[in-house]
């Protein structure tokens, strides 16, 4: 793999999607100019997914990004397509990062929505969905996926073939992960029609918001955990790092499963759990949302500084980076 410079600049920001609303509707401002000025602002993809669905405001969001003189930041793959848990920062212009991802797009959406359906299962929306059609529609979408490279490397036979091999392998390890996970929820749950697996999960714990919303830190993930446990079922045990999502990579349980990936998880657990939670997740549209907002949390472990406007995004990302020790800075912005 190429070797990369380490970046040596400014202190790096990344910025939850509501501040750049902010910018959208009234420029800048003093604010807006400190972050261009003492700051070498990043976005990411799921940024740009946003981005791409604010309709009709697409180009004043890139415009804005642009004058924050923001980077492009991305997760650095290895020769074999596995995350290094590194990330690259790169000066494109904003316009341009948003056409290439848009070329990309298509395909890539449809993925990411088929791969997200079990989770969007669990917060109550797929409603109609069965647990076999949710099997289905991943190991689908998942074969489209190992379809891009053919594309991309038709010039490249080598690695093409290279990938292959690894993809071959990906694409077993996913199956069988995805037949488990069908054999887990077919077992526990007789009717998945309409079903909600947040609902279920809470009132199985005998916890939500009113319970969690209290603690305090230090040790937040912790505490939750100190009450979970005592309302596991009797004969499961399960340490803290199982009940999280945390304890290996659940596609690759011999690969590196770094911070970054692991704030996702956690992240997704204290929203199923009601630890200041997101509202109303069964709708299409507070789902994406909340889904982009536990990605904007992830991707932000690659930066010194983290700005947002919402202090339930906050609480939930604050909890994560004390338990894994991440040292990004947030801040609140008013």
């Amino acid at each position: 793999m190429m070797s990369l410079p380490d970046y040596q600049g400014k202190l790096i920001a990344y910025l939850d999607h509501n501040i750049l609303d902010i910018f959208v509707k009234n420029g800048l401002d003093k604010f807006g100019e400190y972050l261009a000025r003492d700051f070498q602002v990043v976005y990411s993809d799921e940024t740009l997914k946003e981005i791409k669905r604010s309709v009709g405001y697409e180009k004043q969001f890139l415009d804005v990004l642009n004058e924050l003189k923001a980077f492009h930041l991305k997760i650095l793959l290895d020769e074999t397509y596995q995350s290094t848990g590194k990330a690259t920062i790169t000066n494109i212009d904003c316009h341009k990062a948003f056409h290439e991802y848009n070329t990309n797009d298509p395909i890539f959406d449809i993925v990411n929505d088929s791969m997200m359906i079990d989770i969007k299962k669990i917060f109550g929306g797929a409603k109609e969905k069965t647990f076999y059609d949710i099997k289905n529609e991943k190991i689908a979408a998942f074969e489209e996926l190992l379809k891009v490279p053919e594309i991309t490397f038709h010039e490249f036979p080598a690695l093409a073939s290279l990938f292959e091999i690894q993809a071959n392998d990906m694409k077993e390890k996913f199956e069988n992960a995805s037949s488990e996970l069908l054999k887990h929820f077919s077992k526990n749950i007789q009717n998945p029609i309409g079903w909600s697996g947040i609902k279920d999960f809470r009132e199985h714990l005998g916890i939500g918001p009113i319970q969690l919303n209290n603690i305090e830190p230090p040790n937040v993930i912790q505490q939750i955990w100190n009450i979970c446990r005592e309302s596991l079922p009797h004969g499961v045990h399960m340490s803290l790092e199982d009940f999280f999502g945390i304890a290996r990579n659940p596609i690759h349980p011999s690969s590196n499963y770094f911070n970054y990936q692991k704030v996702a998880s956690i992240y997704i657990i204290l929203n199923m759990l009601g630890y200041y939670p997101d509202s109303h997740i069964h709708k299409d549209r507070r789902f994406n949302s909340a889904i982009s907002d536990q990605s904007h949390a992830s991707m932000a472990t690659f930066s010194d500084m983290l700005f947002s406007r919402d202090q339930y995004f906050i609480k939930k990302v604050e909890a994560c980076y004390e338990f894994l020790g991440i040292n990004t800075e947030i801040r609140y912005v008013e």
